[in-house]
């Protein structure tokens, strides 16, 4: 038989066992909830920081699709305004060859005859007959004096003698102006 004279000792290894396992019991409560906190703070962090690069490179492409529909808008306004200065200059020029002719019909004296008339751009050739000279230096002071037509150079004469006429043939440049 035993006898315990000390029954003391058992009630205070008891208690202690039971205070340890509560100590660890509240240990592992208190680390759980600090690795939680931390875990928490952590990874909300680094979940601000992906919501915010999602902002940016979903701002980065609007600003992308932004200037590339700015550069393709002024490329196309471009475009218009080029058009719009071709039909600008066909509307001011589609009369010049009436201008032209008109201008050469009040011009040209008795005793001229044209045989060819040929225009490039500002540009127009004459080559025609006359019956002296006299009647060719009379046709360009005339040119000169037209708003619409300028002589650049007189390039041909030359004088033909036929059976019982003598003509003149000549060349003529002449610059077409401006309305």
């Amino acid at each position: 038989m035993d006898i315990n004279l000390l029954p003391w000792r058992e009630e205070i290894i008891g208690y202690n066992k039971k205070v340890f396992f509560r100590l660890i019991l509240m240990a592992l409560v208190g680390a759980g909830i600090f690795l939680t906190f931390t875990y928490r703070l952590v990874f909300s962090e680094l979940t601000y920081v992906k919501s915010y690069t999602a902002a940016l490179e979903s701002a980065k492409l609007n600003l992308v699709g932004s200037v590339s529909t700015y550069v393709t808008q002024k490329k196309i306004q471009k475009e218009i305004e080029a058009r719009t200065i071709v039909l600008q200059q066909l509307q001011e020029n589609r009369f010049n060859t009436v201008r032209l002719l008109n201008a050469v019909a009040a011009t040209i004296p008795k005793g001229i005859y044209l045989t060819q008339l040929v225009r490039n751009d500002d540009h127009v050739d004459i080559v025609g007959v006359a019956n002296s000279n006299l009647l060719i230096a009379n046709l360009m002071t005339v040119i000169q004096t037209s708003p619409n037509l300028k002589v650049d150079s007189l390039e041909k004469v030359q004088k033909t003698e036929g059976k019982d006429l003598v003509v003149t043939q000549f060349e003529l440049k002449l610059s077409l102006l401006g309305p």
